[in-house]
C-alpha cells in the first residue's frame, strides 16, 4: 500500500489510432529505402572528417577510408 499511495494505481488507457493522427502527412522518399551504389558510399565516407568519433563497431572513417577496405 506504500508504493501504491505515492505512484498511485493503474488507470485504463484511451486507445489512439495513429494512422489517423498521421493521415495526410508525407511519406520517406523513395529514394531513402532503395539500395546505394559503391560510389555513394564512397561520397559519404570522403565527405566525413577523417578524425571523427568513432562509431559504435569501433572503427571510424580513417579505418575505412584504409587502403584496401574500400
Amino acid at each position: 500500500e506504500y508504493f501504491t499511495s505515492i505512484i498511485g494505481v493503474p488507470v485504463s488507457s484511451v486507445p489512439v489510432d495513429l494512422d489517423s493522427v498521421y493521415a495526410g502527412s508525407a511519406s520517406p522518399s523513395d529514394s531513402l529505402t532503395e539500395p546505394f551504389s559503391e560510389s555513394e558510399a564512397k561520397l559519404a565516407l570522403w565527405s566525413m572528417n577523417m578524425n571523427s568519433a568513432r562509431g559504435p563497431d569501433g572503427f571510424g572513417p580513417a579505418f575505412f577510408r584504409a587502403p584496401g577496405i574500400m
